[in-house]
C-alpha cells in the first residue's frame, strides 16, 4: 500500500495523518506525471518514493507554500524493523512560485535509527527548480546527503524538456551521485522521447547509459501508459 491518509482543514492549515508520500524531491514517485521511464538516482539517493506513518501540516498563502511531516521512518526502508514509532523521522519543504516561471523547493529530512539499524539513519537537504521558457523547461536539483555514521554524498542532475507540439516532446537527463564510499558512485545520462497516442494513453521511448559503483549499466526501454 503507497498512499492511505486522511485530511482536514483546521483554521487554513491542513493537517493530514495516515500513510504519505514524503516532502522532498524533484521527480514524481507515479510514472504518468515522468517524462522518463527510469529516475535519475538508485532508491537509496532517491529523494522521493518513501512512503512513511505519520502526520503532517501544510499551509499555502499565494505563492509560498509551508509543510511538515512528523512519521516513524525517512528512509528507503523503516529505519526499525517494527516501524512502530520507536524512532521518529522529520521532514519539511516551503516552495516558492512567485517568480515568473520559476518555481523553487527546498526541503529538509532527518531520522535516527536504533543501535542495530544506525546505517539507516539520515540527513538529507534537498533543493530544486524549474524554469518554463515556452516550449522548453529546465529542471535542476542538489542533495546533500549524510548516511549512518560514515557515508556523505552529494547529488544532483539537470533535465530539459522540449514540447515539440501538443503531443510530442523530447526529453534529456543528466545525474550523479558523488559519495565518500566509492562503491556508491552513481552517473546517468538518459534520452527519451514521449507520444501521446490518446488522452488516455501515453507511450515513452528511453536510453539510458549508467555506471553505478564501477560497473556499466545500459537500458533500452519502451513504455506505454494507460490513464483513467
Amino acid at each position: 500500500l503507497e498512499q492511505a491518509f486522511a485530511s482536514t482543514n483546521l483554521g487554513g492549515i491542513t493537517v493530514s495523518a495516515g500513510r504519505m508520500l514524503n516532502l522532498l524531491g524533484l521527480e514524481s514517485d507515479e510514472p504518468t506525471n515522468l517524462v522518463t521511464d527510469s529516475w535519475a538516482y538508485s532508491d537509496r539517493f532517491n529523494p522521493t518514493l518513501r512512503y512513511n506513518e505519520g502526520i503532517r501540516g501544510a499551509f499555502s498563502q499565494g505563492d509560498l507554500s509551508i509543510a511538515a511531516s512528523v512519521t516513524d521512518s525517512y528512509g528507503a526502508v523503516d529505519v526499525d524493523a517494527g516501524g512502530d514509532f520507536n524512532e521518529l523521522a522529520f521532514d519539511v519543504a516551503a516552495s516558492y512560485s512567485g517568480i515568473e516561471n520559476l518555481s523553487v523547493s527546498l526541503g529538509y529530512a532527518t531520522n535516527n535509527a536504533e543501535t542495530a539499524n544506525i546505517a539507516n539513519e539520515l540527513s538529507l537537504v534537498n533543493i530544486n527548480a524549474t524554469y518554463s521558457l515556452g516550449q522548453i523547461n529546465i529542471s535542476g536539483e542538489y542533495s546533500d546527503w549524510e548516511l549512518g555514521a560514515a557515508e556523505e554524498a552529494d547529488s544532483y542532475l539537470i533535465m530539459g524538456t522540449y514540447s515539440v507540439n501538443d503531443d510530442l516532446y523530447l526529453a534529456a537527463r543528466y545525474s550523479e551521485v558523488d559519495s565518500n564510499v566509492d562503491a556508491n558512485d552513481e552517473e546517468k545520462f538518459t534520452v527519451a522521447a514521449g507520444y501521446d497516442v490518446t488522452d488516455n494513453l501515453q507511450t515513452r521511448v528511453e536510453y539510458s547509459s549508467a555506471e553505478v559503483g564501477g560497473a556499466d549499466d545500459d537500458t533500452f526501454a519502451v513504455q506505454g501508459i494507460l490513464n483513467f
